[in-house]
């Protein structure tokens, strides 16, 4: 547990370090995000943690994020994105905004405990497991970011296989 209190100290350090730098950035729009675009910020739900994006084409875009659970554990993930802008319609100029998404991806969890990846209770384990995340971002036209909400269903399959489903809420500022 004591490993554990020092990463959540780091990753608390960094989400006010990455607020605080990227806060002035207001060369960048987010309504203007094109290959090469990059992003970052932060995920409340399960997991919560730090969270990136680079756009690799027009609709498509790598996530990644790195979590520190109370729950004891320590979990990264990567995904690729494929997004549907207008896919919601142009009802409205805030429908028009939002940028749904599916995508694939991969996640490495380590417990402590085993309690989040499926061992026996009081052993520490590594969990590899396959996300796929659905969500949608609403980029905010005229400023440097982007407020998301996300579902995954992740099936893990080692060491034991099970499945589990995890969503977040979260910002990104894009530079």
């Amino acid at each position: 547990m004591k490993n554990l209190c020092g990463w959540k100290k780091i990753l608390k350090s960094m989400m006010l370090l990455t607020l605080v730098c990227l806060m002035p950035a207001q060369e960048a729009r987010a309504d203007r995000l094109s290959e090469g675009s990059k992003a970052i910020g932060f995920m409340l739900g399960n997991p919560m943690g730090l969270t990136g994006k680079l756009w690799r084409e027009d609709n498509r875009a790598i996530d990644m994020g790195i979590s520190l659970s109370s729950d004891n554990f320590f979990l990264v993930y990567a995904d690729y994105l494929f997004h549907f802008p207008g896919l919601f319609g142009d009802s409205s100029g805030f429908v028009e905004q939002l940028k749904p998404y599916i995508g694939v991806g991969a996640e490495l969890s380590f417990a402590r405990d085993g309690s989040r990846i499926g061992s026996r209770a009081g052993s520490s384990s590594t969990g590899i497991g396959l996300r796929v995340p659905l969500g949608v971002e609403w980029v905010v036209p005229d400023a440097p970011f982007g407020i998301f909400v996300e579902i995954a269903p992740v099936l893990v399959f080692a060491p034991s296989g099970y499945t589990l489903v995890e969503g977040s809420v979260g910002a990104r500022w894009y530079f």
